[in-house]
């Protein structure tokens, strides 16, 4: 049996192991990975999955634009503990969160990864809607979570840095 919870902050140093187990030390060059740094978390949307006091399972999301300011977010990393995989922890952990990205009124999520696993969730292939992002195009995919959402997303996948700035310079 497992939980799904929303992350605390002191999970911080159990997700650090989980991805270093998932990926090796390559998961810190991935874009997901990429995107967070320096962004704040985003409350209620990045969640992990617990068996006891264990997390065997984390999900991240991190704010992105496309093109010229049209908001999205960037799913990822999503990872399962080797020993936990095959049990449904990363479909759960995956099914939640959009619905919570949903219900925070966030329209559009992307990801890097593979179509064959992601299509289940209803995600596609970006650069078919004009989206890309550098040395990702094959597996950047985006999904609409608002009917119409993408209708006006065009162009390169970009931190949400004005943000950023703007907190730092206040």
């Amino acid at each position: 049996m497992f939980s799904i919870t929303p992350e605390r902050h002191q999970d911080a140093d159990a997700i650090e192991l989980l991805l270093d187990q998932s990926f090796g030390p390559a998961w810190r060059v991935k874009p997901s990975s990429q995107f967070r740094i320096g962004a704040p978390p985003l409350p209620g949307l990045d969640l992990v999955a617990r068996s006891g006091d264990t997390i065997i399972g984390s999900v991240r999301y991190s704010r992105v634009r496309i093109g010229a300011g049209q908001p999205a977010l960037m799913l990822g990393p999503l990872a399962v503990a080797p020993a936990h995989r095959g049990l449904g922890i990363g479909t759960a952990l995956m099914w939640q969160s959009l619905d919570l990205a949903a219900w925070a009124n966030h329209r559009i999520v992307l990801l890097t990864g593979d179509t064959e696993f992601h299509d289940r969730f209803g995600f596609s292939a970006a650069t078919d809607q004009g989206i890309f992002l550098p040395d990702f195009e094959n597996r950047l995919l985006v999904k609409e979570l608002n009917r119409g959402a993408l209708d006006r997303a065009s162009g390169r996948v970009v931190p949400w840095g004005w943000v950023r700035r703007a907190r730092k310079a206040a």
